[in-house]
């Protein structure tokens, strides 16, 4: 075995060390598809994986275009623009709540995250450090929101709800808190500002909506906060009937409502009975006779309406005026739309996106006039009238929009008509428009929560238990950006609500589903140089092979291959890379056989080759091992012997016989040996001959230990194998796990905890007792030859790095202290590892092994990053400056370092592809483009008004006629639904005085 010996260093140069000839020259001959490491060698970067059910709203999109999520105990960073990871953050020990980005200037990229524990994280983004860490108990962070921007020198103050019911304002520059204020309530759940009162918060607890109206900044709030009881009435829904802690009497309005909602049920059952034949209520009427529960999914502000609150069910989306307090209308889903998971409120317009469980978003959008709040006994008694008045008012039904997407018949009603006195109710319409596609998840996937660009609020990303996160655009009218977004309902035309589209843009993929195993390509050598890319395979327990690029950390491919389990896989081309060999079983009920799957996949085509067929109930496939010239493989089993397989013609070459010991561990030499036969003497020898010689197969050697722990070598060369010799158990050695061999030095690691080094060439034994107990993996460094002899010890409670040449430990790492527990590792290079932890995220680091993360700009992605936040805060100043006014010559070479000069050059890049000449226009896509909040808000009024569309955020810039006309809504809305003796009646009376309106009833 060892005079077949060559010296590994002649083909196998350490990955880390430069090539020889020229690197830029050699870079023009490679392929554009082919990834190079570009100093990427030196990053420390963590492929996510799954996220759980405590990630849940975990999503938060910020003003700089960026998206942060919660995997597990993980941070992830994701840049929109270019749909890419490009930093994951690791510092929690416990499952990520929340996270929240800064919507201050003060605090550009600020970013905060809560976990489970109490503990809230804020982040260097550019840095990928933590530079605070702030707690107070043990007990979960319910919610996270920085400090409104609109209050000044608030940038570093945090409002957060630590569990049970304590609210706490802190001072992120400090680690300290500003104040702590304690809820009389038994749990909050979530918070929310007003964006039309500074002063005002909204909490939701678990049986009421809390009202704070003397927040501030320097002092903890003292007045007794306003509740809003949510009421269950029978035959109503969660949510219809709201009671104020100082109101005692329900209105006229709320008696009608509930006397209309009875009378629905009874008519619906008498039709049910009389068309179907059948007395029995539906599902729905049994869920609606039956208490609902009466928490809410989630409160929050509208952002277009005052004094107007938005409370999600997970059938029912409700308006509640809080001055009326009741309920001003009532989107409900439970007919054709799935469970309502997320809602957002616009802004920019009277919009409400709507997260679905399938997957889904539907966009709602108000109506432009009040509608009656009708039933089957109302429309029975008055739908002449309510006929007369859609045609007097030349309302017609859009054509894509069903009568299902409404709860109830409305009627569209002229502001002039008088239903004071009347048994009509009134309410606020809204109505679905558009909706996006169903996403196919898979079968224990499900949607975990949505966030919306803050700024444009037309880009929707929501969020996958299985990791995903889908980017979505909404696009009001194709054609007329920026005013797209800036649409209201009152001059959205027909032609405008058929252009409108919401469409996904791009997916992030992630694992999909726990990974078993992952397997780096060969590694680099002077053969492979040309064609190499550094590509990691993950098999997952949902039978899906995953393709890694290491050096961008991008997900290349994912495959559907096994229908079960992955139990192994190994590459098995190198020049390039595009083969993969992998292995499952299915179970046989009432049998310990199973029945296993052998399938050769070519991850460029994805064209798969199932081998191993025509066989029955077998001992299952523990193990693949290819050879190192890529010649062979071997088939190890649970019970039985080894096969020996063809790797180029993916044939049987012999099956060991049945006395053959059962392997427990096996592994190729890496030293082998290449025959040539020429066709004439090397003296004789011309060009033409040199293209014509033959290659016979090479010597390779199979090295195995059975379950009695004994070493066996044999040799393998064309279609015959030779028994070599045969190495006795050690005295103390148990079962052993792995196996592996450089140089002259085969390694055992076994179940006691015990690393076991046999040197060939002295034939002397040496156990290193570890104490980390039972030892899964050990495996030498690629390339280096005999001066590299560092090998990966993957342990029960972590890993390790020993130098077998000076025989010490270079460095570990324990699990799951640091990270998760390990569940695999390989190498990537010589000098750096990957490693696979139960929780499914990958780590890649340096001999180091240490988890710190590399600085976002300096870490290697298939995209180059866009984000001007990125810069230093005087040099974007003065790029957003330069790009308003037009005069880009002034911020040339004023990068301070590569990665914020390559930053500036693809800022510059993305601006030249779509230049702006008008001056409003320019000056709103570069405040959208910069996540200026106040500037994108100013030139967003300017435009609007130039082209006289303004939402409802804006009342106070409005026309006079858009104005009166919401006022008078307003004010018949509130003498509809309030008393005849009510303050609130009054108000309105007198409101309507004011703007020179006879008051519409008596």
């Amino acid at each position: 075995m060892t005079e077949d010996k060559k010296d590994e260093a002649e083909t196998e140069p350490d990955a880390s060390t430069p090539l020889k000839g020229d690197t830029s020259d050699r870079q023009m001959s490679v392929s554009p598809m082919i990834d190079r490491l570009d100093g990427s060698e030196d990053c420390n970067r963590i492929l996510p994986g799954t996220s759980c059910s405590q990630n849940k709203d975990s999503i938060s999109f910020g003003q700089e275009g960026l998206v942060a999520y919660g995997c597990r105990n993980l941070v992830v960073v994701v840049e929109s623009a270019t749909a890419q990871v490009i930093q994951t953050l690791h510092k929690h020990k416990h499952s990520v709540l929340r996270t929240a980005w800064s919507v201050s200037v003060e605090r550009s990229l600020g970013l905060a995250s809560a976990d489970t524990m109490g503990n809230i994280i804020i982040w260097d983004l550019d840095s990928g450090e933590s530079v605070r860490h702030l707690q107070d108990g043990a007990q979960p962070v319910t919610d996270i929101r920085w400090m409104d921007s609109r209050i000044a020198k608030t940038g570093n103050l945090l409002l957060a709800i630590h569990s049970p019911n304590q609210l706490i304002l802190w001072n992120t520059w400090t680690g300290s808190k500003v104040w702590k204020y304690t809820s009389n309530e038994a749990t909050i759940l979530s918070l929310d500002f007003c964006p039309f009162n500074t002063n005002r918060i909204l909490l939701l607890s678990t049986t009421s909506v809390l009202m704070l109206d003397d927040f501030q900044a320097t002092k903890c709030p003292t007045k007794e906060p306003k509740k809003f009881y949510i009421m269950n009435t029978k035959g109503g829904s969660p949510g219809r009937t709201f009671n104020n802690k100082d109101t005692n009497t329900a209105s006229t309005a709320e008696r009608r409502m509930s006397d209309v909602r009875q009378g629905e049920t009874k008519l619906s059952k008498v039709m049910r009975q009389m068309v179907l034949g059948d007395s029995r209520m539906s599902p729905s009427h049994q869920s609606s006779e039956a208490t609902h529960p009466s928490h809410a999914l989630s409160a929050l502000f509208h952002k277009c309406m005052r004094d107007v609150i938005i409370l999600s069910y997970p059938t029912e989306i409700t308006l509640l005026d809080m001055k009326l307090c009741q309920v001003i209308c009532s989107i409900n889903l439970e007919r054709i739309h799935s469970p309502v998971v997320s809602t957002y409120s616009c802004s920019n317009s009277d919009v409400i996106f709507v997260l679905h469980e399938s997957g889904s978003v539907s966009v709602w959008r108000r109506k432009p006039n009040l509608s009656v709040l009708a039933t089957p006994a109302v429309v029975t008694r008055s739908f002449s009238m309510m006929a007369g008045l859609a045609g007097a008012t030349g309302q017609t039904a859009n054509s894509g929009t069903s009568a299902a997407n409404h709860r109830n018949s409305v009627a569209s009603l002229d502001t002039s008509f008088d239903t004071a006195g009347s048994d009509l109710v009134l309410e606020i319409g809204y109505e679905s428009r558009v909706q996006s596609e169903h996403v196919r998840m898979g079968k224990n996937s499900r949607v975990l929560g949505m966030s919306v660009h803050p700024i444009n609020q037309q880009q929707i990303a929501f969020l996958t238990s299985d990791g995903r996160i889908y980017i979505l655009e909404y696009d009001d009218a194709p054609n007329s950006w920026p005013n797209n977004f800036l649409q209201t309902a009152d001059n959205v035309s027909a032609a405008a609500a058929v252009n409108q589209k919401l469409s996904i843009r791009s997916v992030i993929g992630s694992n999909a589903g726990q990974l078993t195993r992952i397997k780096m390509c060969p590694h680099l050598t002077l053969k492979n140089e040309l064609k190499y890319r550094p590509l990691l395979a993950a098999a997952a327990k949902s039978g899906n092979i995953l393709v890694y690029n290491t050096s961008t950390g991008k997900l290349e491919r994912e495959i559907c291959v096994h229908t079960s389990a992955i139990v192994d896989l190994e590459w098995i081309s190198d020049n390039p890379a595009t083969s993969i060999l992998s292995c499952s079983h299915s179970t046989v009920s009432g049998s310990s056989l199973v029945r296993n799957e052998l399938i050769h996949t070519n991850i460029i085509t994805g064209k798969t080759k199932l081998l191993r067929t025509e066989r029955g109930d077998e001992p299952k496939i523990t193990m693949i091992r290819v050879s190192s010239a890529l010649q062979f493989f071997v088939l190890a089993f649970s019970h039985g012997p080894f096969e020996l397989w063809d790797a180029a013609k993916l044939c049987l070459l012999r099956t060991m016989p049945k006395k053959f010991p059962h392997v427990s561990a096996i592994t190729w030499s890496p030293t082998h040996r290449s025959k040539k036969k020429n066709s004439t003497s090397s003296e004789s020898r011309t060009p033409a001959d040199n293209k014509t010689k033959k290659t016979l197969p090479q010597k390779e050697h199979i090295l195995f230990s059975d379950l009695d722990s004994q070493l066996f070598h044999f040799t393998v060369e064309g279609h015959s194998i030779r028994d070599g010799s045969k190495i006795p158990a050690e005295t103390g050695l148990g079962l052993v796990n792995s196996l592996t061999c450089k140089s002259d030095l085969i390694v055992r690691g076994d179940t006691e905890g015990n690393i076991n080094i046999w040197n060939m060439k002295a034939r002397q034994s040496k156990n290193i007792h570890t104490g980390r107990g039972n030892i899964k993996l050990v495996k030498f460094a690629p390339g280096g030859g005999k001066t590299n002899l560092k090998l990966l010890a993957v342990y029960g409670d972590g890993m390790a790095i020993w130098d077998l040449k000076e025989m010490e430990i270079v460095n570990e790492l324990r699990s799951p202290r640091v990270i998760p527990e390990v569940e695999y590792a390989d190498w990537i290079s010589s000098s750096r590892v990957c490693v696979l932890c139960t929780d499914g995220s990958i780590f890649t680091m340096g001999l180091a092994l240490v988890t710190s993360p590399t600085s976002t700009l300096a870490i290697h992605t298939h995209q180059d990053i866009r984000c001007p936040s990125f810069l230093e805060s005087k040099l974007m100043s003065r790029l957003a400056f330069s790009l308003a006014v037009d005069n880009l010559h002034q911020i040339q070479d004023t990068a301070k370092n590569k990665n914020e000069a390559k930053l500036l050059e693809n800022i510059m890049q993305v601006v030249a592809e779509s230049p702006e000449k008008d001056f409003l226009r320019r000056n709103l896509k570069f405040a959208h483009f910069f996540g200026l909040n106040f500037e994108h808000k100013l030139w967003s009024l300017l435009y609007s008004k130039r082209k006289g569309a303004l939402s409802g955020g804006y009342d106070f810039f409005c026309d006079k006629q858009t104005y009166s006309k919401r006022e008078l809504d307003k004010c018949k809305l509130y003498l509809n639904r309030a008393g005849a003796d009510s303050r609130t009646r009054s108000l309105a009376t007198a409101r309507l005085l004011a703007m020179g309106q006879l008051e519409p009833g008596n």
